[in-house]
C-alpha cells in the first residue's frame, strides 16, 4: 500500500502509520497458529496443539507449568470529563484472577481453563477469551464478571458426577494413587489426592454412592419426561405412577441380594454404619423423595378431566362409565353441565371414529373437522380448559425465557396482541416450520388487509 485516497487528496502521513500499525496487528493475530513455541502452557502452542488431543505426558507437564503469566506491555488511552488516561496492563490481575493467561504475540488476554476445555467456546461466555484475547483494560472488569460459573440450581448435573464416579470408581483410585505415590507432583496436589482417594475407598461413601446411582437415573428420566412440550395430565400421571413404583421397589429390595460394587482396597473403620443401619437409611431415603414427589402432584383434581378423554381407554369406559372421574371433573369445572356431559361422553365412547384419538388435542381436532362442537358443546368446553391449561411450570418458564428474546429495547413499544402472537410463533416454531406456504399466505394477507399507499397487488 504506497498511498491511500480520501476525499480530498492523499491521507496525512500519521494516518498511514496508523494503518500500518492495525495492519501488522492483524496479521499477528491471524498468524498466531503459525508461530513456533518452545513452552507446551502457552496459548500459541495450545491453539497447534490443543490440550484433548495431547498424550498424558504432554497434559501432564502443561498442568505443571500452569497458565503464562507474561508482562503484557498493553497500553491504552481512555478519555473521561476532558481529562485523557493511560491505562496498561498490571501484573497484579494474576494474582487477582489465577485463571487468567497472557499471550505475548497477541498481547492479550485469555481465560486459561477456557483454552484448555473449550477452545472453541460454547461455555456461554465471549467468544474472545478463546480466539482473539481481551486487550481492553478500560472495560476488564466487567468483561471479567461475565465468565459463567457454575450453577446450584442445576441439580441434574449432580446426578452426572454421581453416575461417573460410580462407573470409573476404580480408575480415579488408581489415580490418586499414582499421584500420592509417584512423587513427581507438589504437596498441594499430593494431600488432595491423599483425601479423596481415603473418600473413594470409605465404605460408607460406596454405600450412598451405589444408593445414589440407583435412584438419580430414574430422577433424571421423570425430569426429561416433564420437559417435553407435548403432554397432558394421563402422561404425567403415568409417568409419575412409574417413577414411584422404582423408588419403592429400590426401598423394598432385599440387601442381601444387592450386589454393590465394591473398589480395591476399600477399608471399613470401626465406626463404619452396620447392615441394620444402612437399611433403614435406604428407606428413610426413598421415603422422602416419594413423599417430596407426592405433595408436588398432588393437586391434580383439576386434570382429572383429562382421563376421560383418553383414547385408549374409550373400550374400557364404554363397558363401565367413568362416574367418579366425572364428579371430581364437575366439582373442578362447575361451569359444565354434568348430564349433558355424561351424555355426550356416552355417545363419544361408543362411536369407531373417536376411538383412534390418542388424546385431548386429536380428538379436538375431530370434532372441529367433523362440525361438531354444537353437538358436543360440553365436550368442546372441556378440551379447550384442558388444551390450554399448563401441565408443568416448564410451560410458564418457557414464555419468559421466550419474552426475553422478542420484548427487546427496539422493540419495547409494541402492542399486546403483537407480542402474543411473536410469541406464539417464536414458541411454536416446529410447527410454523412445517406448515406449507406459510410465508407466502402471511404475505398475501399483509397485501390485502388494508389500502397502502404502496401497491403489493397487481389485480
Amino acid at each position: 500500500m504506497q498511498c491511500l485516497w480520501v476525499p480530498g487528496g492523499l491521507a496525512p502521513t500519521c494516518l498511514r502509520q496508523t494503518l500500518r500499525r492495525e495492519i501488522t496487528e492483524v496479521r499477528n493475530l491471524l498468524n498466531m497458529d503459525s508461530v513456533p513455541s518452545t513452552q507446551k502452557n502457552s496459548i500459541v502452542s495450545l491453539k497447534e496443539v490443543p490440550f484433548s488431543r495431547r498424550n498424558n505426558d504432554d497434559k501432564l507437564a502443561t498442568k505443571e507449568l500452569g497458565p503464562p503469566r507474561p508482562n503484557l506491555s498493553i497500553k491504552q488511552v481512555s478519555t473521561k470529563g476532558g481529562k485523557t488516561y493511560n491505562r496498561g496492563f498490571s501484573l497484579n490481575w494474576y494474582e487477582r484472577k489465577t485463571w487468567l493467561a497472557g499471550c505475548e504475540v497477541a498481547s492479550a488476554l485469555f481465560c486459561y481453563p477456557c483454552i484448555l476445555f473449550h477452545p472453541n467456546g460454547g461455555t456461554g461466555t465471549d467468544i474472545a477469551w478463546t480466539t482473539t484475547g481481551v486487550s481492553d483494560m478500560h472495560h476488564l472488569s466487567e468483561k471479567v464478571k461475565k465468565l459463567p460459573r457454575a450453577s446450584s440450581t442445576r441439580w441434574n448435573f449432580n446426578s452426572r458426577i454421581v453416575n461417573t464416579v460410580y462407573e470409573n470408581l476404580d480408575d480415579l483410585i488408581q489415580c490418586f494413587e499414582s499421584i500420592r505415590t509417584t512423587g513427581s507432583f507438589d504437596s498441594t496436589t499430593v494431600r488432595e489426592a491423599s483425601g479423596f482417594l481415603r473418600m473413594l475407598r470409605d465404605d460408607d461413601f460406596q454405600f450412598f454412592l451405589h444408593l445414589f446411582h440407583q435412584i438419580m437415573p430414574h430422577v433424571d428420566v421423570l425430569y426429561q419426561q416433564l420437559q417435553k412440550k407435548d403432554i397432558d395430565a394421563v402422561f404425567i400421571k403415568q409417568a409419575l405412577q412409574r417413577f414411584t413404583s422404582t423408588l419403592q421397589a429400590i426401598r423394598d429390595q432385599d440387601p442381601s441380594t444387592e450386589k454393590q460394587q465394591v473398589a480395591k482396597g476399600t477399608t471399613r473403620p470401626r465406626r463404619s454404619l452396620e447392615e441394620e443401619e444402612k437399611l433403614r437409611l435406604t428407606k428413610e431415603v426413598c421415603d422422602t423423595i416419594l413423599v417430596h414427589a407426592n405433595e408436588r402432584f398432588s393437586f391434580t383434581d383439576h386434570l382429572v378431566g383429562a382421563t376421560l378423554l383418553q383414547g385408549d381407554m374409550f373400550e374400557q369406559h364404554c363397558r363401565t362409565f367413568p362416574a367418579e372421574a366425572l364428579n371430581t371433573t364437575i366439582m373442578a369445572y362447575p361451569m359444565l353441565n354434568k348430564a349433558k356431559l355424561k351424555t355426550e361422553l356416552s355417545l363419544i365412547y361408543e362411536s369407531p371414529e373417536f376411538k383412534s384419538c390418542c388424546g385431548a388435542l386429536a380428538l379436538y381436532q375431530v370434532l372441529l373437522q367433523y362440525n361438531l362442537q354444537e353437538t358436543f358443546s360440553e365436550t368442546v368446553t372441556l378440551l379447550n380448559i384442558l388444551i390450554t391449561t399448563p401441565m408443568t411450570t416448564a410451560e410458564a418458564e418457557r414464555c419468559f425465557s421466550t419474552l426475553k428474546r422478542i420484548k427487546t429495547f427496539l422493540r419495547n413499544a409494541m402492542g399486546q396482541e403483537r407480542l402474543n402472537a411473536l410469541a406464539m410463533l417464536s414458541m411454536e416454531r416446529e410447527l410454523v416450520r412445517n406448515m406449507p406456504d406459510f410465508n407466502e399466505r402471511v404475505i398475501d394477507h399483509f397485501a390485502g388487509f388494508k389500502e397502502r399507499r404502496a401497491k403489493f397487488q397487481y389485480k
